[in-house]
């Protein structure tokens, strides 16, 4: 026999479909109930016992519980035929339907006698009287339409989730795509300052190699993460100041992050680009010393990170460049409206840049 999909995928879901279909088709039965003993009122003038009208009366239409699930797979079946197939085979498979049941409810009133206490004339009479072929009709195009409403929204359900797995999917896409964008432009900046040392500082610039080479480990590591915990963030971040120390020795930093908020998740390569705005636009000149600050807090719904540093702060006709734009990007990608970053001068000069993102414990 056919289901619907939604409930066959183990057997208590079998179990209350069939039952389903059983107080269904119960109900036309009792309504058979109230027809019979309003017949026999009239025919016998004889008290009828409610127990027995009840046993010989609720049965009678319990065969369209099995012959729902035919309506159900022929439905489906003809679903793509032309109109006069689908017409023509639902016809046939109707009048086949209506007579099986009408002879159920003959074989019933004849085969089972105990159940009746008049005559087998009057039952049978009685039985003429209450046909009605055109119900079988009613009730085939009843089952029928339900299960067409029935696929629709299931079909539509599908829809609306394939369309929420692919907009996810264009997010995931997108998310890498901004990432691949912040790789190559941290990438030709660090190589540029090795560039500037290998002449006049060559120990430097072999250590910023090596620098560079744990960075982009760390990197190809977490290609494959879009969040990681904010201790492994931290590290990643911390890695690449330290490469930029070797190139800018008056960079300095301090990290207040309270353990407790360490294993949280942030987006990877998060810190960086920002870290990457203070060594190219917060180094007034060579000789003055930059410190950086980075510090996190949480609350029972988010986790703020503060990066703020002493460097020359927003001059006259700031734009964001691209570490800030793909940050801001990614972050809405992943958190929508729950995530915010904000940029603003820091007093008596620098810059803090702040982001608030859900507070998600790493999984």
């Amino acid at each position: 026999m056919t289901e619907p999909e939604a409930v066959s995928d183990s057997p208590s879901s079998r179990i209350s479909w069939w039952f389903l279909l059983l107080v269904i088709w119960t109900v036309p039965g009792g309504l058979s109930a109230v027809q019979e003993n309003l017949y026999l009122e009239l025919r016998t003038e004889a008290e009828v016992s409610s127990l027995s009208l009840a046993v010989r009366t609720l049965p009678t239409w319990w065969p369209w519980i099995l012959g729902t699930p035919v309506v159900i797979a022929l439905g489906r079946r003809l679903r793509s035929r032309s109109r006069l197939a689908r017409g023509t085979g639902h016809l046939v498979a109707a009048a086949i339907l209506g007579a099986a049941h009408l002879f159920w409810l003959a074989a019933f009133r004849t085969w089972f006698p105990i159940l009746y206490d008049f005559s087998l004339a009057v039952r049978w009479e009685q039985l003429l009287w209450s046909l009605h072929p055109f119900m079988e009709l009613i009730a085939y195009g009843v089952v029928l339409m339900a299960s067409r409403l029935h696929d629709t929204r299931r079909e539509m359900d599908q829809r609306r989730l394939q369309f929420s797995q692919l907009r996810e999917e264009m997010a995931v896409a997108g998310v890498q795509a901004l990432r691949m964008q912040l790789q190559p432009h941290f990438l030709f900046n660090t190589l540029n300052s090795i560039s500037v040392l290998v002449k006049d500082n060559p120990d430097g610039a072999r250590a910023m190699i090596q620098g560079l080479s744990a960075l982009l480990r760390d990197t190809l590591d977490s290609m494959d993460q879009e969040e990681r915990t904010l201790e492994e963030e931290i590290d990643g971040f911390q890695t690449y100041w330290d490469l930029m120390k070797i190139r800018y020795p008056q960079l300095s930093c301090s990290v207040d992050v309270p353990s407790d908020v360490q294993n949280l998740d942030v987006p990877v390569m998060l810190l960086q680009p920002l870290a990457e705005n203070v060594v190219r636009h917060g180094l007034p000149t060579r000789e003055e010393p930059v410190r950086l600050t980075l510090r996190a807090e949480a609350s029972d719904e988010k986790l703020r990170l503060t990066m703020s540093d002493d460097g020359t702060g927003l001059v006259g006709g700031w734009k964001e460049g691209v570490g800030l734009r793909n940050t801001r990007s990614r972050l809405k990608s992943l958190y929508g409206e729950d995530a915010v970053l904000s940029v603003a001068p820091r007093l008596p000069r620098g810059t803090t840049v702040q982001i608030e993102i859900p507070r998600e414990i790493a999984g």
